[in-house]
């Protein structure tokens, strides 16, 4: 029965989200799963289950614009969680530490350079070649170029392209 009732009361707020004036937080799996373990103490708050409705529904992609070196997230954490960065000018995009779940595209629009840079301590593989520490990935300035990354371990990347190369 207080199953039945913890799933209503989910529904019932993942539906009603806007209505909230407070903001939830994002979590991890692990995370979510130690609130929502057994609940024996009926110690799930309602700030709780706003975490939950954060960390599991998106409402929609999170899309960034820029012209300059950018940090994926900083504008949003939620970009690093199936958002799109528009690069419109020669830029450096630095990935932020890899994490459960994470993955984002990076497409130039226009004829521009851009990199990018995984943290130092990530490794990234490019379309199926591990990178040595410390290497990028860059475009070959073509409008359009596009880089998909995805978690691949807690240790690194795996990034798809149409034919971005080690820079190094």
């Amino acid at each position: 029965m207080k199953k039945i009732i913890l799933i209503l009361f989910s529904l019932f707020f993942i539906f009603c989200i806007d209505t909230f004036s407070q903001s939830g937080t994002q979590r991890t799996k692990s995370e979510i799963m130690t609130l929502f373990a057994d609940n024996v103490a009926g110690g799930i708050s309602a700030q709780d289950l706003r975490d939950f409705v954060e960390s599991v529904y998106f409402k929609y992609t999170i899309t960034k614009t820029t012209a300059t070196d950018y940090t994926v997230g900083t504008t949003e954490a939620g970009e690093k969680y199936g958002g799109v960065i528009y690069v419109t000018g020669n830029a450096t995009i630095t990935l932020p530490a890899v994490g459960d779940g994470m993955n984002f595209t990076i497409i130039t629009v226009g004829n521009y350079t851009v990199s990018a840079d995984p943290n130092s301590s990530d490794k990234m593989y490019l379309d199926g070649v591990l990178l040595d520490d410390g290497d990028k990935a860059t475009n070959l300035t073509a409008t359009g170029d596009m880089i998909v990354f995805t978690y691949y371990s807690a240790d690194g990347w795996y990034a798809s392209s149409n034919s971005w190369t080690d820079g190094g």
